[in-house]
């Protein structure tokens, strides 16, 4: 597999770095699967990425039409902590 061909990514840990992780993924303009042990973790990072988005905008170094990702209905593969983010 070449790297270029890289369209999907995960973070298994949505805690600690994993949400900035997930962040930067998604800007990068990959598809991120953002995995945790619990909801609430899950929650937290995902409140942790809306919050850096607005910063992004407030900051005016994005645009809002480009800083909001459209968040995907849960698939039937996904596991119950597991969120699709791009």
């Amino acid at each position: 597999m070449n790297f270029n061909e890289v369209k999907t990514t995960a973070v298994v840990g949505a805690e600690g770095k994993g949400h900035g992780i997930a962040f930067t993924l998604g800007l990068a303009g990959y598809e991120v699967r953002l995995n945790s042990t619990n909801d609430a973790s899950l929650q937290k990072s995902m409140d942790f990425i809306k919050a850096d988005l607005d910063r992004l905008v407030r900051l005016d170094m994005t645009k809002p039409e480009a800083a909001w990702p459209t968040f995907p209905p849960p698939r039937p593969w996904m596991k119950r902590h597991e969120t699709a983010m791009w």
